[in-house]
């Protein structure tokens, strides 16, 4: 006998480019939730897809499909989205939120895997605290140990580091723009973050349309902090990141696209510097935004060396210009070898 389906609590945002082999990994990852425990248990989810012009795209709908049937079982709707053309991972996003009917949404990439209690424990938290943000710990994995050993092994050892960072218990308003920003408490990691889906929907109205896969975590968050949000950090890990795959693991760059795609953050601090001309925010605020814009650009100019091919560095440069702007590339590259 078919289950109806009830309102979903949480909504799950999937964007898709170039990665649906990954999904069952990750689908398998929300079935074996502890929310799910029992042979009959249902937990209303529901679970947006959004193919964002994947050039793999036709491996999709089997993929779907055969998880549809299983998800509804449990009480889930899974849906998929599809953009015609790559808009990139900013507006993937944006088109979950759009469509989210669940109060709740959570984001994750198809190639990341969720633990086993995140979906128990975000929730209950929620439900606990009745704050727009709740927060739990994320962890990185890696099937390739050889992409992390040698010169990185200390980059990888302090990104570990660095997504764990949570700050645990209640914050209110302008403490927790003061917790993220001066306190550095809490990072911007959208994933392993359960957002009431009001607050992410005027983040996104205040937001143009904006093409990024670099620091877009960062851009939605700093609008949803300028709604002065209430934020409950749990102790709990919530969010497994493979740090393998995707444009910022220390992979070779082997293409020009590729490595447009890792300078697009610059359209990041290009949204915000924009905004705060019309808005202008605490001064240690802005400050701290100013040097995580000047992080980027480094990090930008250090993988240009590390890891794009020698033969296409001349030109990789030229882009890097391009995006952020040859005075300030050549500022930061002063900075660097000061």
């Amino acid at each position: 006998m078919r289950r109806l389906l009830k309102a979903p609590r949480i909504t799950l945002s999937v964007p898709v480019y170039g990665t649906e082999s990954f999904l069952p990994s990750f689908f398998d990852s929300v079935l074996e939730q502890t929310v799910f425990d029992s042979a009959s248990a249902i937990f209303p989810l529901e679970i947006i897809v959004v193919n964002d012009g994947s050039p793999t795209g036709a491996l999709l709908p089997k993929i779907i499909r055969r998880y549809k049937k299983i998800f509804a079982k449990r009480g889930c709707s899974l849906i998929t989205e599809e953009h015609r053309k790559n808009r990139g991972l900013f507006e993937a996003r944006r088109t979950c939120v759009l469509s989210a009917s669940a109060p709740y949404t959570l984001f994750a990439d198809p190639d990341d895997t969720l633990t086993p209690c995140a979906l128990e424990k975000l929730y209950a938290a929620a439900l606990s605290s009745g704050a727009g943000i709740v927060h739990g710990r994320m962890e990185l994995f890696v099937k390739d140990p050889a992409l992390h050993g040698g010169d990185n092994a200390a980059v990888f050892a302090r990104f570990s580091e660095a997504v764990r960072r949570v700050h645990k218990g209640f914050l209110q308003g302008k403490a927790v723009s003061d917790n993220f920003f001066l306190a550095g408490g809490h990072t911007s990691f959208l994933c392993a973050k359960l957002f009431r889906t009001d607050l992410l929907r005027k983040a996104y109205e205040a937001i143009p349309h904006t093409f990024c896969i670099m620091a877009e975590d960062l851009l939605l968050y700093f609008f949803v902090l300028q709604q002065n949000p209430s934020y409950f950090g749990i102790d709990d890990t919530v969010y497994r990141y493979n740090n393998d795959t995707g444009i910022t693991s220390k992979s070779r760059i082997t293409d020009l696209a590729r490595w447009e795609k890792a300078c697009s953050a610059s359209s990041v601090f290009t949204v915000i510097f924009e905004y705060l001309h019309r808005h202008p925010i605490d001064e240690k605020h802005e400050a701290a935004l100013r040097e995580l814009c000047g992080s980027q650009l480094t990090s930008n100019l250090r993988r240009l060396k590390a890891c794009v091919e020698p033969s296409l560095q001349e030109e990789a440069y030229k882009i890097l210009c391009d995006y952020w702007g040859e005075s300030l590339v050549k500022r930061a590259e002063e900075a660097v070898r000061g």
